[in-house]
């Protein structure tokens, strides 16, 4: 499978704070492929956290997906639609040590640095809600699905 010098992720988080559930979401893809999606069900109300936990989701998986070869020369482009998730991760990414009182954070921030240091992460801005990219429509209904299916619903 390999060398795919270019990944797109695209993220979301949901919230559903009556339940005070949050769900996130990511799907990511090469320029020759379809790589992998994912998303996960918490505790929780802040849609900040939701976005920086996609997040450190898809570097997770990325890291652990070994057709993928990641190397110096991929370039891992995070399309984040949450400005304070960008904003935190963007300031935190080159740094060291603990970054959050959150656990669920400090792991995400861990996977994120992680990543850094195998391939080239960039992040861009993307609108919330406009859909410009059917990946961004798509990642925004998973992360709904799933924040509304009953894996959210304990």
């Amino acid at each position: 499978m390999g060398n795919e010098s270019t990944l797109s992720v695209y993220v979301d988080g949901s919230v559903d704070a009556p339940r005070r559930a949050m769900a996130f979401a990511y799907v990511a893809y090469s320029n020759l492929r379809y790589i992998s999606q994912n998303y996960m069900c918490v505790d929780g109300v802040n849609p900040a956290h939701a976005e920086t936990l996609a997040i450190g989701l898809a570097a997770k998986d990325l890291l652990d997906n070994e057709s993928l070869k990641l190397d110096r020369n991929t370039v891992v482009t995070f399309n984040v639609d949450c400005a304070s998730a960008l904003t935190f991760v963007q300031s935190k990414i080159n740094e060291t040590g603990r970054c959050s009182s959150n656990p669920m954070i400090v792991d995400a921030m861990e996977y994120i640095r992680k990543l850094n240091t195998v391939a080239v992460v960039e992040f861009e801005k993307v609108t919330a809600h406009k859909f410009v990219h059917s990946a961004n429509k798509y990642v925004d209904a998973l992360a709904k699905y799933a924040c509304r299916s009953g894996e959210c619903m304990q």
